[in-house]
C-alpha cells in the first residue's frame, strides 16, 4: 500500500498538469475558417472582410502565398506568439513543404497584436519587414479603432512585398507603401575596424610631416582611406532583398498544412 500511494498521487498529479494544459490549449482552440478572415471577435466590417478575403485571394492564385486575418476576443491568459503560433500550425495555413503563410492576429481586449510568417516566406517578410508593416500600416489605425482599415493596409501591405518578389502583378489590392530600414550598420568589428583605419591614416600623416618613407607620393594613407569609405558605403547603402523599400501593395484555399517558422513581431497599440 505504501509503495502505491506515491505511484497514485503521480498519477493524479499528471492528470491535473493534462487537464490544465489542455484547458490552455483549448482556450484558443477556434476552427478552421472557410475564407481568409476569421472574425471571431466581430470587430472587422463586412465591406473590409470581403475586400481583405478578395485580396488574400487574388495573391493565393499569383504567387501561392496564403494570408489570414484573425481576431479572437481575449487571449484567455496565453500570450500572443503563443496564440498566433497555435492557431498557426491548427489550421495549416499555407500548403504544406511550401509553408508560405502569413497570420496577422488581433486581440482588442488586450491591445496586442501579432504578425506570424510561415517558414517559406521568412525570406520575403523579415522581422524587419513585418515591423515595418505593423508600425506603418497597422497601428495608426489601430489607435483610431478603426480595425477594419488596419487590416485591409496590413494584408494589402504583405500582398504588395510578396507579389513584388514573386515578379506578379495584383490589379485588386489597394496599393500601400512601407518603408523597411536596412537594419544594417557597423557593429563592433565594424567600429573596431574604424578606430583602427583612422590611427593607421593619423600615423601616415605624422610620418608624411616628418619625412619618413610614407613622405613620398602619400601613398600610405591611399589605402586606409579606400578601406574606409568601402566600408561606410557598404554600411550605409543596403536594401531589403526581396522586396525594395517602397512596396506596393468563393472559398479560400489557403489551408494546407503550412508550419510557421516562429519569425514576425508582435505589439500593442
Amino acid at each position: 500500500m505504501k509503495r502505491a500511494l506515491p505511484r497514485l498521487v503521480i498519477c493524479l498529479s499528471l492528470l491535473c498538469c493534462l487537464s490544465l494544459a489542455g484547458q490552455a490549449m483549448g482556450a484558443l482552440d477556434y476552427p478552421r475558417p472557410q475564407t481568409a478572415v476569421a472574425d471571431y471577435a466581430k470587430i472587422i466590417p463586412p465591406d473590409y472582410a470581403r475586400r481583405i478575403n478578395l485580396a488574400a485571394t487574388e495573391l493565393l492564385q499569383k504567387t501561392g502565398a496564403a494570408v489570414v486575418v484573425a481576431t479572437v476576443p481575449s487571449l484567455d491568459g496565453e500570450t500572443i506568439e503563443q496564440a498566433a503560433v497555435h492557431l498557426f500550425q491548427k489550421w495549416g495555413i499555407g500548403k504544406k513543404g511550401e509553408d508560405k503563410g502569413l497570420l496577422f492576429l488581433i486581440a482588442p481586449k488586450e491591445r496586442r497584436l501579432r504578425i506570424e510568417v510561415g517558414y517559406g516566406l521568412e525570406g520575403v517578410i523579415t522581422d524587419a519587414t513585418a515591423g515595418a508593416i505593423r508600425d506603418q500600416a497597422l497601428v495608426p489605425y489601430l489607435k483610431k479603432g478603426q480595425i477594419g482599415p488596419a487590416m485591409l493596409a496590413g494584408v494589402s501591405a504583405a500582398a504588395g512585398i510578396i507579389a513584388g518578389d514573386a515578379g506578379v502583378q495584383l490589379t485588386g489590392v489597394p496599393k500601400v507603401k512601407v518603408r523597411v530600414r536596412s537594419g544594417r550598420g557597423f557593429g563592433w568589428g565594424g567600429l573596431i575596424l574604424a578606430v583602427l583605419v583612422f590611427f593607421w591614416m593619423i600615423r601616415s600623416a605624422r610620418r608624411r610631416g616628418k619625412g619618413g618613407p610614407g613622405a613620398r607620393g602619400g601613398g600610405s594613407g591611399i589605402l586606409p582611406a579606400m578601406l574606409l569609405g568601402s566600408m561606410l558605403g557598404s554600411s550605409m547603402g543596403g536594401g531589403h532583398r526581396g522586396g525594395g523599400f517602397d512596396s506596393f501593395g468563393g472559398g479560400f484555399g489557403g489551408f494546407g498544412g503550412g508550419m510557421s517558422g516562429g519569425g514576425g513581431v508582435s505589439g500593442g497599440w
